[in-house]
């Protein structure tokens, strides 16, 4: 639960940090990737496809 917990709030703040340097939604889903801890768990490979 904290695994999703941090995932979550990763692409949360990446999202809003894009936002306010002007990026469109399509631009920021391209260029979010999850740091190598948070993406070690395959349950979250999906979210980000």
């Amino acid at each position: 639960m904290n695994d999703t917990a941090a995932v979550y709030k990763f692409i949360n703040d990446q999202t809003l940090t894009y936002i306010n340097q002007g990026y469109t939604s399509d631009e920021i889903s391209n260029m979010i990737e999850l740091p190598e801890e948070l993406a070690k768990n395959s349950f979250f490979d999906a979210l980000l496809q």
